[in-house]
């Protein structure tokens, strides 16, 4: 099983740092342990009501006795090659004795579905077998994506719900069917005209794109970004986030962000028209027919590539039996890539 680099720390640095802080979560949590440390080791499991700091998968792979943790919440991505088998538990960190511990906690599993169909088999009671099978004959020619299985733990704890239950979500390795990798980026490109429509409508708002959004420009491309748009110049208007500014200030706030012009005002005031009659159009119709009119522009289309978009495959919402499951991974996708950008942000970065 391919496994992303991750940091190997000996066992006896690992016995050392565990006497050194009680035995509890140390640094070598989500990364790869020796097998000698980890695999087929016992940890006791948490009375009722004990409080639990965190919850991660460990996953052991069957052939070569590896074993890695992964957060679930943020959730790490595991990888899995077609054919590979893995041990998956849930280990979390609890406060016992007012000490932080590992233990082992008691959970269902199941398959929740995704691009590609994983093997489930129970094997104890915190523990269960997975494995990314080989497709079947309708389904030769897939290739790789994301597939999950869900868990409840078993037991009552002191535990945030969002730990309580939820999904850890496997990388498969393999072959991909073309038009399934075109959906996913269709949908990303979609949400990418969502979270910057978001952006640059709303500023420093906490307003944020909705799935249905998404949809929507996932569904009917360039008719779906001026339906959006249009809805969230509304919305910003109705909460009085527009400037005080001239009108052709607020255009130019527009084509700056929107088209990613960088003409100074002057320049784009006396040299184009189309800016101009944008000016009187905000003064005489208003801040949702400006936005929309700018949104449905070819200039706006290249920059977003909404041709290319509306071109590629997408899952029909009808007759789709696998819709709301890979819906569900999109959406896991799209949320933790903001997640991402909105630490970045907060880096500096």
């Amino acid at each position: 099983m391919q496994s992303k680099i991750r940091k190997t720390y000996p066992a006896l640095f690992c016995l050392v740092l565990g006497l050194a802080v009680g035995a509890g979560p140390s640094a070598a949590a989500q990364k790869e342990l020796p097998p000698q440390a980890v695999e087929g080791r016992q940890l006791p499991a948490p009375a009722e009501g004990t409080r639990l700091l965190d919850v991660q998968a460990e996953v052991t792979d069957l052939a070569t006795g590896r074993t890695t943790r992964y957060d679930i919440q943020p959730a790490d991505h595991v990888p899995l090659a077609v054919g590979d088998r893995v041990r998956v538990r849930l280990v979390g960190s609890a406060m016992v004795d007012g000490r932080a511990r590992w233990v082992e906690l008691p959970a269902t599993f199941a398959e929740a579905g995704g691009s590609w169909r994983l093997a489930v088999q129970r094997e104890a009671a915190s523990t269960v077998l997975v494995q990314a099978q080989q497709p079947n004959r309708a389904d030769r020619g897939k290739q790789g994506g994301m597939s999950q299985i869900t868990y409840e733990l078993q037991g009552r704890y002191d535990v945030r719900p969002q730990l309580a239950s939820g999904r850890i979500t496997f990388d498969i390795e393999g072959e991909q069917d073309a038009d399934e990798v075109a959906s996913a980026d269709r949908w990303r490109r979609a949400a990418r005209v969502a979270d910057d429509l978001t952006a640059i409508l709303f500023e420093e708002s906490d307003f944020e794109p909705t799935t249905d959004d998404v949809e929507r420009i996932y569904f009917d491309g360039r008719d779906g970004v001026r339906d959006v748009a249009r809805r969230y110049a509304l919305e910003a208007q109705r909460r009085g986030l527009l400037r005080d500014e001239p009108p052709w200030e607020v255009v130019y706030n527009l084509y700056e962000n929107l088209l990613g012009r960088t003409t100074p005002l002057g320049e784009l005031w006396d040299a184009e028209r189309g800016f101009r009659g944008n000016v009187e159009r905000y003064e005489e119709e208003g801040y949702a027919e400006l936005v929309e009119g700018i949104v449905l522009s070819e200039e706006f289309a290249d920059r977003y590539e909404l041709g290319t978009l509306e071109s590629m495959p997408l899952r029909d919402r009808t007759g789709d039996a696998g819709w709301n499951d890979w819906r569900r991974l999109r959406v896991e996708e799209w949320r933790q890539e903001r997640a991402a950008r909105s630490t970045r942000s907060g880096d500096g970065n």
